[in-house]
């Protein structure tokens, strides 16, 4: 490196260093700006202030807010891409990698009739309680749209008719949308969002309204009667998720390139302004979603083609196994009915990408279901950490750092419970990043003695679930459960519950 090169390559150095600071200084963002204000001794004295100020200056860094988008256009204009998580295809089409680079998914599709056998024994359970089950299996855009990607090596390889016909093989009673959702009436995904558009949603919709006709063929369906109307809305530009990742100044012509015009569906009430929604309340017909219903209102247009009030179960993130796991804790705990109607959605990749996030709760479900109904109750135990320090504590659980790669929570329990399968163990975990929640559970002095338990969590907006099912090799009584979440830096651990089957079930 010559000399002039090593002067450019420090003053660019002392620039970030010293620059940044003083900017965000002089034009008043101090440290402090854009925090909360809660901002408490207990959280100066366990490190959570020093955390926010920490994550604070990082966000609002002059590098992260004004240099890095401009480098990130001129990238893009000189080599076509910005980060690796971003595929850009034919006509400005984007396209998350993860779920297309790396070939053929071979060691899933492999397990694929295991992972369906799994998901077609908790549909026996509903339906032996009444409940029908339809599936809005959803196909990638990548899958109905290949000529959009770019050229790649090996090339990309759409599995979604074989993931349809396993289950249906299984049994189970599933909406094909590859035609509805195909190119050759239109396009129905966002070019810059790993969505469906509006107008997807209404036809695969439409296609699920008429599975659901088919079951009800006198028109007799359960539920409250609505009249409503399905409206299209005005529309408004709309930068997706895949733009962002692209790292563009928002207010740039780059971002504005990959921006598309963007009108919503929805179901309203004739003369009023506000459209419905769906339920927060429980329904004879649910609908259990990912981030393909929740952003999109397919609740709302079920309810217009239905006519019928229809409970909206679909949140964002990865949700398919984890929200299935939520209605099945309140119907095992008593909470709530078996639902008449359910419509479980979720994309294809779910049965092979995501299988442990997905088919791990569905086989909790399973191996809980048959002590149904289950009476829930506080774990009465004694509190010990190991690796943890607590950041923040309240009736619901406490959120907390993990202080090296096995932090661990140990619950001693006031009175031994026995190791006969016949208890549950419950909590729910919210995590920063990926990791393994590992349960285990004493029998004697020796941790683990009386078994363990694995369960694979990624980061998430809303708490999950864990169902463990508390057995010993020979019965003996459990004396203490740990719960480790390796791996997460932060976590919130819930209230740990211990539910006991009811005293008079009913027939089976």
């Amino acid at each position: 490196m010559n000399r002039l090169s090593a002067c450019l390559v420090i003053g660019s150095l002392l620039l970030v260093v010293f620059g940044a600071p003083a900017y965000e200084i002089t034009g008043g963002n101090w440290p402090t700006a854009g925090m909360t204000g809660d901002v408490t001794l207990e959280s100066v004295l366990t490190g959570g202030a020093a955390q926010e100020v920490e994550d604070t200056l990082e966000d609002r860094a002059l590098l992260s807010e004004r240099v890095r988008p401009r480098y990130n256009e001129l990238m893009f204009l000189a080599l076509g891409v910005t980060t690796p998580r971003v595929l850009v295809g034919r006509d400005d089409w984007l396209f998350l990698a993860t779920r297309i680079v790396g070939g053929r998914p071979d060691a899933a599709m492999a397990r694929l009739p295991t992972t369906c056998a799994e998901i077609k024994a908790l549909v026996d359970w509903f339906g032996a309680h009444g409940t029908h089950v339809v599936f809005e299996f959803i196909p990638r855009k990548q899958s109905l749209y290949p000529d959009q990607l770019p050229d790649l090596n090996p090339p990309f390889e759409p599995v979604y008719p074989e993931l349809l016909a396993a289950m249906q093989a299984a049994g189970l009673h599933v909406v094909d949308l590859s035609d509805e959702l195909g190119p050759a009436d239109g396009v129905f995904f966002l070019t810059n969002d790993d969505h469906w558009n509006h107008a997807g949603s209404y036809r695969a919709a439409q296609a699920v309204a008429e599975e659901i006709l088919a079951i009800y063929p006198d028109g007799d369906l359960p539920g409250t009667p609505v009249e409503a109307e399905i409206r299209t809305t005005e529309s408004y530009r709309f930068a997706g998720n895949l733009v962002d990742m692209l790292g563009f100044q928002r207010d740039g012509f780059m971002y504005e390139r990959f921006s598309v015009d963007r009108a919503r569906i929805r179901s309203f009430v004739p003369g009023m302004p506000r459209p419905l929604l769906g339920s927060d309340e429980p329904q004879p017909i649910v609908l259990l979603g990912t981030s393909f219903s929740a952003g999109f209102h397919t609740a709302s247009l079920l309810l217009g083609l239905l006519g019928r009030e229809v409970e909206n179960r679909a949140e964002a993130g990865l949700a398919g196994g984890y929200r299935m796991v939520d209605l099945c804790r309140e119907i095992l705990t008593g909470k709530r009915d078996f639902p008449e109607l359910l419509v479980w959605e979720f994309p294809e990749d779910f049965l092979v990408q995501s299988v442990p996030y997905f088919a791990q709760p569905v086989t909790s479900i399973v191996d809980v279901e048959r002590g149904f109904p289950y009476r829930e109750e506080p774990l009465a135990a004694t509190r010990a950490l190991s690796g943890v320090r607590i950041v923040k504590e309240d009736a619901d659980g406490f959120e907390g750092r993990a202080l090296d790669r096995d932090p661990r929570i140990t619950y001693t329990l006031d009175r031994p419970i026995p190791g006969d399968g016949s208890r549950v163990l419950a909590f729910p975990v919210l995590v920063s990043g990926n990791c393994n929640v590992v349960s285990a559970w004493d029998t004697g002095p020796q941790p683990g003695s009386g078994g363990t338990h694995e369960r694979y969590l990624r980061n998430s907006e809303f708490p999950h679930w864990i169902l463990v099912r508390l057995r010993t090799r020979d019965g003996k009584p459990i004396r203490k459960v740990h719960v480790s979440p390796r791996g997460a830096p932060r976590f919130h651990v819930g209230t740990p519950q211990l539910w006991t089957p009811a005293e008079a079930a009913p027939a089976r």
